[in-house]
């Protein structure tokens, strides 16, 4: 069974130019284990290499995971296209490839406005091609609407310091700052913790996207809060678990709840002394409580968690 850092890369030709998707499958495989598999897609410049094991392990010795890189980023073919409804599309076209017709989706991040339009795309358009069963949205923000806080001051800074950040140590301090920028010194050795962990886990890593992909990740995100998922969330019945750090300085706590408040059926879970790597430093938990969330039992339109 495959860990995160022994999974093998692999590649699939998607889309009308068939570029090839990268993608990696940990834990059991769908047809042993019985449960759905889960699809994680990563935030901002990140690539699968970027994922803590700490965090995906626990959940890959429960479950089929499916680790994926949208065109443009990290060993995926083409360039990154310019609206996250493409990026979402391209992980269906994966999905339909791999012959997989029912999936669970973590997004992360900007990962998570893709995971929104993933299971909004997945509802209304792909005729049954594929089904989200379920969806968890980590450290991420709807689009613009009524409500929604919007990116100024210290959540723009962050934001543009992460695109700029070029050098390994660059892209460290980048990470500690945005991450863990308004928490205390243990929420930032936790973040020291996960930063080792993440550049030891694989031999062979591929770095952050770079300059051209990352400005082009950037139109996306910003053509996602004008035309994006909020108001569309309103129709989205399945069970969906938001996350986040009580304090995230990159996507504010306030849209998380935001987006609990919109959804019909979600929940919501903020994490104590930390911002947008809450993932990272309650990695325990987070895995727990998602492998929680995903096992539990629909009783009409109440989940009823696995155990308690």
């Amino acid at each position: 069974m495959a860990t995160f850092s022994t999974a093998q890369d692999l590649f699939a030709p998607v889309g009308k130019h068939g570029h090839r998707i990268s993608y990696r499958l940990l834990g059991p495989s769908p047809s042993s284990s019985g449960k759905t598999p889960l699809v994680m897609l990563m935030g901002f410049r990140g690539t699968m290499d970027q994922w803590d094991p700490a965090l995906i392990d626990p959940i890959a010795a429960q479950r089929p995971v499916i680790l994926a890189d949208i065109p443009g980023v990290g060993r995926s073919e083409g360039a990154v296209p310019l609206s996250i409804t493409e990026w979402a599309q391209s992980v269906i076209d994966l999905l339909v490839v791999m012959k997989i017709p029912q999936v669970d989706v973590f997004g992360y991040s900007m990962g998570g406005c893709n995971a929104q339009m993933v299971a909004l795309i997945a509802e209304e358009y792909s005729v049954g091609k594929v089904k989200v069963r379920r969806l968890v949205l980590a450290g991420t923000t709807p689009s613009d609407g009524p409500g929604v806080k919007r990116f100024k001051g210290q959540e723009l800074e962050a934001f543009q310091t992460l695109a700029a950040a070029q050098t390994a140590e660059q892209q460290k301090e980048a990470f500690m700052k945005g991450f863990f920028g308004r928490c205390s010194e243990k929420s930032w050795a936790e973040g020291e913790k996960s930063w080792k962990r993440i550049a030891g886990a694989r031999k062979e890593m591929m770095g952050r996207l770079g300059k051209e992909g990352s400005k082009r990740q950037g139109i996306a995100f910003a053509k996602f809060m004008g035309e994006g998922s909020l108001e569309k969330l309103k129709g989205l019945k399945i069970p969906v678990l938001i996350a986040n750090g009580s304090q995230d300085l990159l996507l504010p706590t306030e849209n998380s709840y935001l987006m609990y408040r919109t959804l019909p059926n979600a929940y919501l879970h903020l994490y104590p002394d930390a911002g947008h790597g809450f993932l990272y430093q309650y990695a325990d938990h987070f895995s727990f409580l998602i492998n929680l969330f995903l096992d539990g039992e629909q009783s009409g339109g109440t989940l009823i968690p696995s155990k308690l």
